[in-house]
């Protein structure tokens, strides 16, 4: 794929923002999505700081679908930009969700990298834009899913009991089954 001139980025661009035209509007979405490549993401991120949510979330798909987890602190921002303006950013959580799902672990250590205390001054001023409630809605519902470590061999050898024992009987470790106890 070859790179779009700058005369083809601002012609995309405007297409973007034709609210009038809603059809010329999603099909340049539509391009961005399926032609973008890696060459294009310096714009790309700057598309997810416009004005119009629309762009900003135009702009996420071609991002999430090259796999530049590096944008998740921007797109968490657009994120909380469409909120503050009181739209749902359905696209916006979408493609932030992918690219998180795509690649977790990445996603996981991008995201963990913008709350340390030494991270980058960009970090910081994501981190004083987009209030930590905001953060924390969107990464509940994240498929993101990190491997756990057991603490113990086995730990997880014996599981938990499915119910509780009755009146006078104890669970047992040795198969899960319910004993009598003694007296009985």
């Amino acid at each position: 794929m070859r790179t779009r001139s700058d005369t083809e980025w601002a012609f995309v661009v405007e297409a973007l923002r034709d609210h009038k035209n809603v059809e010329r509007a999603l099909a340049a979405a539509q391009e961005l999505q399926r032609t973008a490549t890696t060459a294009d993401i310096p714009r790309l991120l700057e598309l997810l700081k416009d004005k119009s949510f629309f762009v900003r979330e135009a702009a996420a798909w071609p991002l999430s679908d090259l796999g530049v987890t590096g944008a998740l602190p921007d797109m968490l921002q657009a994120l909380h930009m469409g909120w503050q303006e009181g739209h749902d950013n359905d696209g916006l959580s979408a493609a932030l969700s992918d690219l998180a799902e795509a690649s977790p672990a990445e996603s996981a250590l991008v995201l963990l990298g913008e709350l340390s205390p030494q991270a980058s001054p960009t970090s910081a001023s994501m981190r004083s834009g987009c209030s930590s409630s905001a953060m924390a809605s969107w990464t509940h519902n994240m498929p993101i899913k990190l491997p756990v470590r057991t603490v113990t061999p086995g730990a997880l050898a014996r599981p938990a009991p499915a119910r509780p024992a009755a009146y006078g009987q104890r669970w047992t470790d040795r198969n899960n089954a319910p004993e009598k106890s003694g007296g009985e």
